[in-house]
């Protein structure tokens, strides 16, 4: 038989006190199906320069990205962006690391920082780091308590807070997990 997704209350519903033995294994499968959280995660496979326009502004990863196989109720259309896929509005962590250059000469502050639907949540901070100069490299990592919408775009952003130019975003690893209601 085919598993069959089920909210709450038909779970409950399926499984009664179970006096009489109704409750089958199919039934069991179901349950566990139906309770398990929400979670995907996907990595950078090519990366490409992302152009800052104005400095402090975000801009979202440039690169191909690829959606490991273990994803639950989550897509990606391999351009750096997560959907999360069922109802109803959850709430997820939200983890990103990264490892920023930038090609210009002179010190540069870079930041991160997670977008839902093209912009950042009211409530997150992005993570800052100064790296040296040309070819200098840092690696970022944050992790955020987010609530998103079905079929929202979760996707990574970066900036230069010090002056427009081009970032590159080496290794990205964005993945949300939980799906707490």
């Amino acid at each position: 038989m085919t598993d069959i997704e089920r909210s709450l209350a038909e779970i409950v519903a399926l499984l009664p006190d179970n006096t009489v033995g109704e409750t089958g294994p199919q039934d069991g499968r179901e349950a566990v199906l139906s309770l398990a959280p929400a979670a995907g995660a996907l990595d950078i496979v090519v990366s490409a320069p992302t152009t800052i326009a104005i400095a402090g502004t975000f801009v979202a990863v440039v690169g191909t990205t690829l959606l490991r196989a273990d994803a639950r109720q989550v897509a990606s259309s391999g351009d750096g962006q997560l959907s999360y896929q069922a109802p109803p509005r959850r709430r997820f962590l939200v983890a990103l690391t990264a490892v920023l250059s930038s090609s210009a000469v002179g010190a540069r502050e870079l930041g991160l920082v997670p977008w839902v639907d093209g912009s950042a949540p009211t409530n997150v901070q992005p993570i800052r780091v100064t790296v040296a100069g040309s070819g200098a490299r840092a690696t970022l990592s944050g992790l955020w308590l987010l609530s998103i919408d079905s079929g929202a775009i979760v996707r990574a952003a970066v900036t230069d807070y010090t002056a427009s130019g081009t970032v590159t975003v080496e290794s990205l690893h964005l993945a949300i997990n939980g799906g707490i209601i």
